[in-house]
């Protein structure tokens, strides 16, 4: 028992905690019927030091969840502002920060097409004097970069108000 306890400990100690215990583990009535050569038997009594265990390593496993999850939620709350002058060639834009939300305004005179990480993704048409918000604040990833374009012999000057 001594060596699975060390080793136990030593978990305990780096944080990373199993969630479920996957060892070869005989466990016996007695200790006296524990043979000195084989650290992976273990008493009865020992049973609910293991299933304590077990339920404190899923406990640490909830709360490294929840603390990623109120992470990504989190932002400065400070404001980047955009200008950008759309033609008919696609052009990317990476904002100084990741942002965490987007008001998009188009002054015209044309529509714009505008995707969010990715130039392959669904365009978003904002016609001119049109407005949208785009909130990435509970999605994995950011506004990391910003691709917009008009349709052919057009022009578009847009205005993002990004938060960080």
């Amino acid at each position: 028992m001594d060596d699975i306890k060390e080793q136990i400990s030593n978990l305990v100690k780096s944080g990373d905690l199993p969630t479920k215990i996957e060892m070869p583990v005989q466990i016996v009535d007695n200790i006296a019927q524990r043979a000195p050569t084989n650290p992976n038997i273990l008493e009865m009594g020992d049973l609910p030091f293991i299933i304590q265990l077990a339920q404190l390593g899923q406990a640490v496993r909830m709360r490294k969840l929840a603390e990623e999850v109120a992470r990504r939620r989190f932002f400065k709350g400070e404001l980047e502002t955009l200008t950008l002058a759309a033609t008919d060639l696609k052009q990317e834009k990476e904002p100084l920060q990741r942002l965490v939300s987007a008001f998009i305004i188009n002054y015209g005179p044309n529509a714009v097409y505008i995707t969010i990480n990715s130039g392959l993704n669904k365009p978003l048409q904002i016609l001119a004097g049109e407005t949208r918000t785009i909130d990435q604040r509970d999605a994995e990833k950011r506004i990391e970069e910003i691709y917009y374009w008009c349709d052919t012999g057009e022009t578009a000057t847009v205005r993002v108000e990004g938060y960080y």
